[in-house]
């Protein structure tokens, strides 16, 4: 491929990216009432569902640092993963054991945890990006925090055992690919 046609693309998804995906998001997925993010939209943005994905609270934080880091540093969305983060902060994790849930309601009661950790993994790089986009030492402390129990929770946990059994024994990819 050729610099001029590179940059065409680069252009293309950008301008897709920027000026189409994440204003249709920004309009209709941000939880202005109590925080974190809406993810089950209709194609018109109508809300099909009140409950919010941990996992996706986390990328949703994630991205916008992302772009504000990497794409533009515009404060609105460095404001809202700020808000996204307290949502993660606030109703994410479960006092008893530190683990996030999977599930949680609108106002971020917990509904469900799940075996796996990509709740954790999502909270960590979501944290990553806001430590270097502030500054601040507690989004850097709980992205070291909570990485660490995402690894430790899939290399040292019993939880983390296979699904599979002997017959015909596989590996799962999650956790490889995760911590990429």
């Amino acid at each position: 491929m050729n610099p001029t046609r590179r940059r065409e693309l680069v252009d293309v998804y950008r301008d897709g990216l920027l000026n189409d995906t994440l204003p249709f998001w920004l309009t209709h997925a941000v939880d202005h009432e109590h925080g974190g993010f809406l993810t089950s939209l209709n194609r018109n943005g109508t809300v099909i569902d009140t409950d919010k994905g941990v996992w996706q609270q986390g990328r949703g934080t994630w991205l916008l640092g992302e772009l504000y880091n990497n794409v533009e540093p515009r404060e609105d969305w460095l404001r809202i993963a700020i808000q996204g983060a307290a949502f993660l902060d606030q109703h994410c994790f479960d006092p008893t054991d530190g683990r996030m849930w999977f599930h949680v309601t609108q106002d971020g009661r917990p509904i469900r945890k799940r075996r796996y950790a990509y709740s954790e993994c999502f909270a960590a790089i979501a944290y990553g990006e806001l430590a270097m986009a502030t500054g601040e030492a507690h989004y850097r402390e709980r992205a070291n925090e909570t990485f660490q129990r995402f690894v430790d929770h899939n290399l040292n946990s019993e939880e983390a055992s296979s699904k599979y059994t002997g017959t015909r024994p596989t590996r799962g990819i999650g956790f490889p690919m995760m911590a990429i």
